[in-house]
């Protein structure tokens, strides 16, 4: 296959293979940059922030080193409406999704919600929660 251009975009440090049922050894060794073929790519780092480009929040760039910090402890100052936290799972879904029955169905409003967890079995019971304050009946696929 010489010759053949492929794109692949993404943080490959934040990706690994999902092989099931195998130990995480096993999931390390099979990611791309352990492949045979990480000598042949390519990288292009990407030079703008394009979250700060769209929305022209400064504060949306956190990760790039432009926040503000704190000159007498050192440590960046999130904006007051960074995140919300919360004790109870209850409470954030409150936080987060207080006017979902009014704003579901606006692709917008979706986009600017987030609930970031460790785990997945939390995610995924978030998600259960969250479809759960839907209207309508739960419809599953078998395929």
């Amino acid at each position: 296959m010489e010759g053949v251009t492929v794109l692949l975009a993404g943080d490959f440090q934040e990706i690994l293979a999902a092989i099931l049922r195998s130990p995480i050894v096993d999931e390390l060794n099979a990611c791309l940059k352990a492949s045979l073929l990480w000598s042949s790519v390519q990288t292009l780092p990407l030079t703008t922030n394009m979250r700060v480009q769209f929305s022209g929040d400064s504060s949306a760039g956190l990760g790039n080193g432009i926040a503000p910090v704190d000159p007498e402890t050192g440590l960046i100052q999130f904006p007051r409406n960074f995140c919300t936290l919360v004790k109870f799972a209850d409470d954030l879904m409150d936080a987060v999704f207080s006017s979902i029955l009014q704003n579901y169905y606006k692709p917008n409003w979706i986009r600017e919600r987030a609930i970031l967890a460790l785990k997945k079995a939390s995610v995924t019971n978030l998600n259960i929660h969250v479809l759960r304050m839907l209207p309508g009946n739960e419809k599953r696929e078998i395929s």
